[in-house]
């Protein structure tokens, strides 16, 4: 389903810029996580054989969300390249490392035909940057390795404290050298409002409320780390809210993130994921 607009008008061409510009972050600075903090993180890389002159034909993709046992929910963004033939999906990792063991490190290789991108994407103006992975087998669930929540299709979150967490972490906006370690920092989420003015600042705008943002704080998220969770904690469960899909800006303290706001696609969802995706609802 398309995000709503809100009022008023905003440049295509602005958005535009924010799309090449931003290259997709990268947590700056942040914490490392311990063994099992994030048990529904995963990563990917991404199989092009298109480069034959490259070294490897896998190359670093995004973040992503376990929601069930065969569902792993993304951005659009990171999926959309006709080039790439297969994903190879981490569980239970901490660091990005492919060589390095962990006692809960996961691997699974999933081919193009499972990997639903949101038929209404829109990659200039970054509108339904959603995407769905469909697993071949089932997932088993133990310490390292746990579904996030939905959430509520009724529930803003705004002013709740958030998770954002992503493992191709630069040090600052201009150390490319990514980080391979999972690393994570807690913010506020916003209003679109307030997001849209500390963005934009002016006063003119079409905003879809498919957005969820977070404010800015020291910490940021910088390229690299698209597709992966913003989690609202309650109680127990761990409930994605959103998914990293750009900022105004580049790497900066000064703006805000923008996810796509789950609750908004959760009939798409649903009628993407199948059975697959029973046990998951809240």
């Amino acid at each position: 389903m398309k995000g709503q607009l809100i009022l008023g008008v905003i440049s295509f061409a602005f958005l535009f810029k924010i799309a090449i510009c931003n290259e997709f972050h990268r947590i700056i600075d942040g914490y490392k996580a311990s063994e099992a903090q994030f048990p529904y993180q995963v990563y990917f890389d991404v199989l092009d054989f298109t480069n034959l002159e490259k070294s490897s034909y896998w190359s670093y993709g995004c973040g992503g969300t376990l929601v069930s046992k065969r569902i792993i929910l993304t951005a659009a963004h990171c999926l959309d390249s006709p080039k790439i033939s297969a994903v190879r999906i981490y569980f239970g990792a901490l660091s990005s490392n492919e060589t390095l063991f962990e006692p809960g490190k996961k691997r699974l290789i999933v081919k193009r035909k499972d990997i639903i991108i949101h038929e209404d994407w829109e990659p200039h103006a970054l509108y339904n940057d959603i995407a769905l992975i469909k697993l071949p087998i089932d997932v088993n669930f133990n310490e390292y390795i746990q579904p996030a929540k939905l959430p509520s299709p009724t529930v803003t979150y705004i002013g709740s404290e958030a998770t954002t967490s992503g493992w191709e972490g630069s040090l600052s906006a201009e150390e490319k050298e990514p980080v391979p370690y999972l690393k994570y920092f807690n913010v506020s989420i916003i209003s679109i409002d307030q997001c849209y003015k500390a963005m934009f600042r002016h006063s003119y705008k079409i905003y879809p409320s498919s957005y969820i943002c977070i404010r800015q704080s020291n910490n940021s998220p910088c390229h690299g780390d698209s597709g992966g969770p913003l989690i609202v904690h309650n109680d127990t469960d761990s409930v994605l809210v959103g998914i990293v899909s750009f900022a105004a800006g580049g790497c900066t303290e000064n703006y805000p993130t923008v996810y796509t706001r789950v609750s908004s696609y959760l009939d798409w969802i649903r009628k993407n994921a199948g059975e697959v995706l029973n046990g998951t609802e809240t």
